[in-house]
């Protein structure tokens, strides 16, 4: 599948999770996550609905325990 095709399709499933998100800022969300190889190497709709469980991160928590965009899990940290 063509990139186009993967963050139109990531993008409208975004759009069924938030439906009156602008729709620009959902395909904007789907091509960063197109960019990475862990969310690319996935169907559009599975990346979606995987990045989507991760919730809201606080801006100084590390999105991978390697600290890179390969990284399989992302990091917990204790309360």
């Amino acid at each position: 599948m063509d990139e186009v095709e993967w963050i139109a399709r990531c993008a409208g499933r975004l759009q069924a999770q938030w439906p009156r998100a602008d729709r620009d800022a959902l395909v904007d969300a789907a091509a960063e996550l197109c960019a990475e190889t862990r969310w690319r190497r996935l169907a559009p709709e599975v990346a979606a609905v995987a990045w989507l469980r991760l919730g809201v991160l606080a801006p100084d928590l590390p999105l991978t325990a390697r600290g890179d965009d390969d990284a399989a899990e992302p990091v917990r940290r204790a309360a």
